[in-house]
């Protein structure tokens, strides 16, 4: 208890320090964007709650809020079949805890093919949209 308490502490001070780290994915950002109707779970677990958490420096609420908003919006492609609630927050405390990072732009390729090819279609095929002026896990 007194490791979670510390590292929520320790996020809460920087969070109020820099309300965000400057640090963006584009191609994340415009999942963000973009209502999916498949893979939504995959997406919270692997890509978004990481990337909010430990890339933008998001204090849990804030990044909570972020996901909800995003899950309204795929609801209205397709009906969620699961506890957005009880999903974010799954993926959320995951996140803090362990601290790993979103998986890769080229990774995704390789392990989630299908989401991959929405997000690509989405971004028009270009990679330098992808970099910007950033810097990105990938």
């Amino acid at each position: 208890m007194g490791e979670h308490y510390s590292t929520e502490r320790k996020r809460a001070r920087l969070s109020s320090n820099t309300k965000t780290s400057s640090v963006m994915c584009i191609w994340i950002e415009i999942l963000l964007e973009t209502p999916i109707e498949d893979y939504r779970k995959y997406a919270i677990r692997r890509i978004i709650a990481p990337y909010l958490i430990n890339i933008r420096k998001l204090a849990y609420d804030d990044a909570f809020n972020i996901i909800k908003k995003w899950l309204n919006n795929c609801d209205k492609v397709r009906p969620l079949d699961f506890n957005p609630n009880i999903k974010i927050k799954e993926a959320l405390k995951s996140a803090t805890r362990v601290g790993y990072l979103h998986i890769g732009f080229s990774d995704l390729k390789s392990e989630n093919r299908e989401l991959y090819k929405h997000i690509s279609n989405r971004i028009g095929n270009s990679r330098s949209k992808l970099i910007g002026g950033n810097v990105c896990h990938d």
